[in-house]
């Protein structure tokens, strides 16, 4: 998805469009005609797997899009919109919990190196908040 995205230079519009058209009535209309009755889902449902799958892509080929991705995010209203987002601050912070409890145990493995388990925890977590 995100090399479509790229190839036409437009991210904003791309990201907007999506969300727009997962929005509107029309989904419902897509939906049931591409599954039968028996599958159920609902709008914020697909903007979530829409937004998951973009991250996602974002992670693994173009990180300097992040930025640039939440910022669209930001300026949009939409129904996942919150839950997103609790989403996303939520897997840094668990991150940065794990770094702080890795450091912990190192530090109480070898106190000699607990300067060194420190610095490198404060290093990572940075790079997770910048």
């Amino acid at each position: 998805m995100l090399n479509i995205i790229r190839a036409n230079g437009n991210l904003n519009n791309a990201i907007v469009a999506s969300l727009y058209f997962l929005e509107s009535d029309l989904v419902n209309k897509f939906v049931s005609s591409v599954v039968d009755e028996t599958h159920k889902t609902n709008k914020k449902e697909l903007q979530l797997l829409f937004l998951i799958q973009l991250h996602s892509d974002i992670e693994a080929n173009k990180k300097s899009l992040l930025p640039k991705f939440l910022e669209i995010l930001n300026k949009q209203e939409f129904v996942a919109k919150q839950d997103f987002l609790k989403g996303f601050v939520q897997n840094h912070i668990t991150q940065i919990e794990q770094q702080i409890e890795t450091a912990k145990n190192k530090r109480k493995a070898n106190k000699a190196n607990a300067a060194k388990a420190g610095y490198l925890t404060g290093k990572h977590t940075y790079r997770e908040l910048a």
